[in-house]
């Protein structure tokens, strides 16, 4: 069984749509994860075989990416 993660766009980014989630997250640009504060991208999500959602929009919406 897989374990999951929730982040955030990192370095002060954020979106205001799930297409541009999805872009970035497709560009493995970094993401922070809303528990440790560790970083982590697309190719490490891969790498540990996690599930991911990432929050937008001032944190008030969701989007699973993986």
């Amino acid at each position: 069984m897989s374990e999951w993660i929730e982040g955030e766009p990192a370095y002060g980014r954020d979106y205001t749509n799930q297409a541009q989630v999805r872009a970035d997250w497709n560009d493995n640009k970094d993401f922070q994860d809303t528990v440790t504060g560790r970083y982590f991208s697309k190719s490490t999500a891969e790498e540990y075989n996690l599930k991911v959602i990432i929050r937008y929009a001032r944190s008030m919406k969701v989007v699973n990416v993986r």
